[in-house]
Parts: structure tokens; sequence; C-alpha cells
């Protein structure tokens, strides 16, 4: 059985049976499809990802532990949070490239991580040098990033 025929419509000068035969088609190449996209999606969960921020080494702790002293590993840290804030100020404000703010962002996060590291190691307290430090409460915002990052702080 066939259509009218339209000028202006070719589409329409087909038959039932090669619409249905199209259709059969397009069902089959979506099925296709689904399948890689399940196969992709099951590959990306049993592939390990690659952490946001490198750890630092014990190589590296012990290499920038012996070369600061306390005072010195406490600026280093306390500039670090501060430079946190301020960076994610300006991405926020859209003053900074994407590319630039998440360079930026693992420099910075890598810095802190091996400052709190450091710190530790030299049995320095941590909560309270938050509660010392009035500038270090104006940063929320760093504050939260680290704790989604996981480098949780309990201020």
């Amino acid at each position: 059985m066939q259509r009218k025929s339209n000028p202006n419509n070719p589409q329409q000068d087909k038959s039932i049976a090669e619409l249905e035969s199209e259709l059969n088609q397009l069902q089959e190449k979506v099925k296709r499809q689904t399948i890689d996209i399940r196969k992709l999606l099951k590959n990306s969960l049993t592939t390990k990802q690659k952490p946001f921020i490198e750890l630092p080494t014990d190589e590296a702790i012990k290499t920038e532990e012996a070369k600061c002293t306390l005072e010195e590993a406490q600026a280093e840290f306390f500039a670090t949070i501060l430079t946190l804030e301020k960076l994610i100020s300006a991405q926020q404000e859209g003053r900074l490239e994407p590319e630039l703010y998440n360079s930026q962002l693992k420099t910075i996060l890598y810095d802190i991580l091996k400052f709190k590291l450091i710190l530790e190691k030299k049995a320095f307290n941590l909560i309270e040098f938050f509660d010392k430090e009035e500038s270090l409460r104006k940063c929320t915002q760093a504050f939260q990033k680290l704790k989604e990052i996981g480098i949780v702080f309990d201020k």
C-alpha cells in the first residue's frame, strides 16, 4: 500500500514496508550504541582514575622538613591557605581561565597537604593554629574546597 505522492516531501513517497525497514535499522543502531555506552561506563568504573592531586612522597616531605623550621612551615602553610582563598575568589569572579585555575589549584593543594604533613610530623597543633589566626577564619571558601577534596581540618 502506497501513500499519496507529495512533491514537497519525497519521504512520503515511501511505502510502509520501506519505512518499517528504516525503523528497524534505526532501532538496531540505537541498540548497538546503547551497548557501546554501557561498555564505556563499565570500563570507566573499573579503570582506576588518576587522583586529582598527587600526594607528596615521604622523600619530598623529609627533604622539605629538613629545609624549613617550624616557623617557616607555619608561614608557608598559612600563606598557601590564603592563596587558595584568593584563587577561588578570582575564579568565581571569572578572572581566571579554567585551565589556569585547575593547574594552580593542584599546585596549591599539593603545598597545603605537604605543609600539613610536615607540621604534623613536628607535633604542631593545627586546630590551635586555626583558632589563633583570625585571618584564617575568613577563608571559608578555602576550607570548603579542602573539605570537598578530602583534606579536612576540624577548626
